[in-house]
């Protein structure tokens, strides 16, 4: 399952937004979800985007 994410940001803030939600999506993932590696697949799946990684050092740099 993938869903589509939109990122808004500020000088002081990146702000994660999922697109449309139901609530069999949110069932699903959490009745399959591997608890123990939740940070590891979101640092996977956020991190590695260039859009992320330029947007988080703009950030960085605003604060200083």
């Amino acid at each position: 399952m993938g869903l589509l994410l939109g990122i808004k940001t500020d000088p002081y803030r990146i702000m994660l937004k999922a697109g449309y939600i139901t609530k069999e999506n949110i069932k699903e993932v959490f009745e399959n979800i591997d608890l123990d590696n939740v940070e590891n697949i979101l640092e996977k799946a956020i991190v590695n985007t260039d859009l992320f990684l330029w947007r988080f050092s703009h950030v960085a740099k605003n604060l200083g």
